[in-house]
């Protein structure tokens, strides 16, 4: 078995298995009436996000631009995330972070506690309730992690990057 190394940087915890980095994310937190996004929205548990635990999603850095904000030609993967699970802060996905250069940045910035995260949506069936803002249908076709700038704002200010905790309970660790 390759040692675990367990890093960490202020709040934000990143976990490394052998050459494996691996980030465990709230892609989609739940807010509330009262706790909407940048967009005047908020995902609630009643919310569809058409995948399911093990589901595989695209992992793409900061929605396909690049660190300045420009739209990338062909927006390259940086891995691969899979959703693991929905509790009452919202769904909960794996990261697992390739050896590219903007994985490289977004894993320091995971280390720095300075990663953010966001969900990409299929924009067309995207339902939500324009006086509420509620929304009841996002159904995520990626997942992006980057580190934040100034350039580089997530919509939701909840969404995280976390310890992953499943890792932990595998290899007995508390």
């Amino acid at each position: 078995m390759d040692k675990i190394g367990i890093l960490q940087a202020g709040s934000v915890r990143a976990v490394k298995d052998g050459k494996k980095r691996i980030l465990e994310v709230l892609a989609a937190p739940f807010g509330s009436p009262t706790r909407k996004d940048k967009l005047g929205q908020y995902l609630s548990p009643r919310t569809d996000y058409m995948i399911e635990v093990g589901d595989r999603r695209p992992l793409l850095y900061f929605h396909g631009y690049s660190p300045r904000g420009r739209s990338m030609k062909q927006p390259p993967s940086i891995g691969v995330a899979t959703a693991t699970r929905k509790d009452d802060k919202g769904l909960w996905m794996h990261a697992e972070l390739d050896d590219s250069e903007l994985s490289d940045r977004t894993w320091k910035a995971a280390l720095e506690g300075n990663a953010r995260a966001s969900t990409g949506s299929v924009n067309y069936l995207e339902r939500h309730d324009d006086r509420t803002g509620e929304v009841y249908c996002w159904p995520i076709a990626e997942l992006s992690v980057f580190d934040g700038g100034d350039e580089r704002i997530p919509v939701s200010d909840d969404a995280v990057v976390l310890p992953l905790r499943a890792l932990f309970t595998e290899h007995d660790i508390p």
